[in-house]
């Protein structure tokens, strides 16, 4: 099935069609299904015509030891070649704000301070 001219309720269809055929090859009748997951018999029906959520279809891809399935569903993206670039790249190593200067215990004046201090 292309999925580029579908519709949205053909994609659910589909999706369901394949759940269901995922069950048949695993030898699981819905009953038995019911038990391993917990939902309804309604639930399971619901999902093999594709109206159901995301959550119930995580639950019976579990119980039907699929998970894997779901890397392929939505992939997560690679490191772009850009990022490569980015990380390889020398960190810039920036000089700190802090000018160390020698006091000798005492007090620093400024020059403006003495000033003030003479013509008091």
């Amino acid at each position: 099935m292309s999925l580029f001219g579908a519709t949205d309720s053909a994609i659910a269809e589909d999706i369901g069609d394949r759940l269901k055929t995922l069950r048949l090859d695993r030898n699981y009748s819905q009953k038995e299904l019911c038990e391993l997951t917990g939902l309804s018999i309604k639930a399971i029906l619901n999902a093999e015509k594709g109206k159901s959520n995301i959550v119930t279809y995580i639950k019976i891809l579990r119980a039907l030891n699929c998970l894997d399935h779901l890397e392929n569903f939505i992939p997560k993206p690679g490191i772009s070649p850009m990022q490569i670039v980015k990380s390889s790249s020398k960190k810039r190593i920036r000089a700190s704000n802090k000018k160390q200067t020698q006091t000798s215990g005492r007090k620093r004046v400024r020059k403006s301070d003495e000033d003030r201090t003479q013509t008091e």
